[in-house]
């Protein structure tokens, strides 16, 4: 079976300004490549945990043209990408429609919202959170000397400065298997409130002026430190730096042929896609 693209197995670039990182991460000749999901796949990815689902995942992408770890592609790319593999199953020029799906508004059932690969988007992560170039001065000749700065600093209400920058799918997969493995059901809310701290221990990567050993000595501070904020200018904060740092899918309208009122509908990996 052959599509627009080619034989079904065979791999595909993928254009990294479609990415919602727009590829600014990545080295300038880098690739990504993937193939798309097979049946089998399908299988396989929806029996695991989330953490096993991203390494999986990651069999179908490839890197080309630069040495670059797949674990250290950005965790919102790879979500893009996961859907890319499995819209890549089907024609380019044919809309897709997604099956199961129930009207809010009227609740009709099986309503099969139609689109176009081109109207999945995501929301661009802002640039500024991959870093800028900052001017030091060398203490001992006193020149300019630039130097460029991974993530965007964020200032709590103590005066505690941060770096944060978005997840690499390989931080995700580290954050899901310690947060979100084998979780008791008497545990889950607490689980939740956990997961929720822990995600910032990995988004936030430095904090100047302070040393750490190694990653898990900062996340470890960084645990300790959040878990006992609570003023409000300090979650207006937290907040700020998940807005920044993450990225989510918008929706595609869609009209309901029941009742004419206007669909959004978020196209997600689990969907059952037909053509």
């Amino acid at each position: 079976m052959t599509s627009n693209f080619g034989t079904m197995r065979e791999s595909h670039p993928v254009n990294l300004s479609w990415l919602p990182s727009r590829g600014k991460p990545y080295p300038e000749n880098m690739e990504i490549l993937v193939s798309p999901v097979t049946i089998k796949e399908r299988r396989l990815l929806e029996g695991t945990s989330t953490s096993q689902y991203y390494r999986n995942l990651l069999e179908g992408i490839t890197i080309v043209g630069a040495p670059f770890r797949k674990l250290d592609l950005i965790y919102a790319d790879v979500q893009f990408l996961d859907l890319v593999r499995r819209i890549y199953s089907f024609e380019q020029d044919k809309q897709i429609f997604v099956s199961n799906y129930t009207c809010p508004h009227c609740g009709a059932e099986d309503i099969r919202p139609k689109f176009n690969c081109i109207d999945i988007e995501f929301e661009d992560l802002k640039e500024e959170v991959f870093g800028k170039e900052k001017i030091l001065k060398d203490p001992e000749t006193d020149k300019d000397i630039p130097q460029f700065v991974p993530g965007k600093e964020y200032k709590f209400e103590d005066g505690t400065v941060v770096v944060a920058s978005p997840l690499t799918v390989g931080e995700y997969i580290d954050l899901a298997t310690k947060y979100l493995s084998n979780i008791p059901e008497n545990k889950v809310a607490e689980k939740m409130a956990d997961l929720y701290i822990g995600e910032y221990t990995y988004l936030i990567k430095q904090l100047p002026g302070r040393e750490f050993k190694d990653d898990n000595a900062r996340r470890e501070f960084l645990w300790d430190y959040l878990s006992l904020l609570f003023l409000d200018e300090d979650q207006e904060v937290l907040d700020q730096i998940e807005a920044d740092c993450t990225s989510i899918m918008k929706p595609i309208e869609y009209k309901c042929p029941e009742c004419g009122e206007t669909v959004e509908v978020y196209v997600t990996p689990s969907m059952k896609f037909h053509k």
